[in-house]
């Protein structure tokens, strides 16, 4: 854990509201701009998964991407993807989205992040058969009925040609990610501890940021995780930014990150 200087990697997945939960609806988006505006001034430099579809379907809002030339890699085409087992749908929803990305953003992909954070060890096999350099979807934790990684690395690691990023947990005991919506979870746990380790790579999406409408539309046990610090995801984001520079870090985006590590850690 201590060949990295202290990198803070923020990655934001970009996707339909709640996505695999709900389907079209998009008041996320609506808080984007604002979004980047104050990462902008605070020099956070943000690393973004977007869903694929949506450079179809609200390629006007993905125009921000462009011109604000913030790092953005791939996420899948529809966020159910996630649950697909068969290779063949697995492979076109792949191809849909490598597709749909290099057509926007006119160049081809080099990072992705499967929903849900499942995958399995032959995906990282069709991910290079896409020329995708590294992932960015393990989290070392247990999530029951969909995923044990509690074998896994909680550092970058190599599986072939693709370089794994895993999202970040407190310790190798403390299984609890670095992220916000834990953040809002168990808050102020996460202001309680100094941190070391690096690098930190950190999940958040706009729903985590800001209470939207369309949260009124989960089933209840689906809305309760967001009920909790609701109003303060902004807040607290940016309040744990402010802490990890005190400790010693920096942000980087995670294709520097990807740069440095072929560079240096190979």
């Amino acid at each position: 854990m201590n060949k990295f200087p202290k990198f803070i990697c923020y990655t934001l997945d970009l996707e339909e509201d709640h996505a695999g939960y709900l389907q079209g609806f998009y008041h996320g988006l609506d808080h984007l701009e604002s979004f980047l505006n104050k990462c902008e001034e605070k020099k956070i430099q943000l690393s973004i998964f977007v869903q694929a579809r949506l450079c179809e379907t609200q390629s006007e809002k993905m125009e921000l991407l462009k011109t604000k030339k913030i790092d953005v890699h791939l996420h899948s085409y529809t966020h159910s993807f996630g649950l697909l087992n068969d290779i063949k749908k697995k492979t076109n929803e792949i191809e849909l989205a490598v597709n749909s990305y290099s057509n926007f953003f006119n160049k081809p992909p080099t990072g992705f992040r499967f929903p849900l954070g499942i995958l399995h060890e032959e995906d990282y096999d069709l991910l290079e058969s896409y020329d995708i350099k590294f992932d960015s979807s393990i989290f070392p934790i247990i999530r029951p009925g969909y995923f044990n990684n509690l074998d896994k690395p909680l550092v970058p690691f190599r599986v072939n040609q693709i370089i794994e990023f895993p999202f970040s947990v407190i310790s190798t005991f403390m299984r609890i990610p670095i992220s916000l919506s834990y953040i809002k979870l168990f808050y102020p746990l996460h202001f309680m501890r100094g941190y070391s380790l690096s690098p930190i790579i950190f999940d958040f999406h706009l729903h985590d940021l800001y209470p939207l409408e369309s949260t009124h539309s989960l089933s209840y046990l689906r809305k309760l995780p967001y009920c909790r610090m609701k109003t303060k995801g902004e807040e607290l984001f940016f309040h744990f930014h402010d802490k990890l520079l005190t400790e010693g870090y920096h942000s980087i985006t995670i294709s520097k990150l990807y740069n440095y590590f072929q560079d240096e850690c190979s």
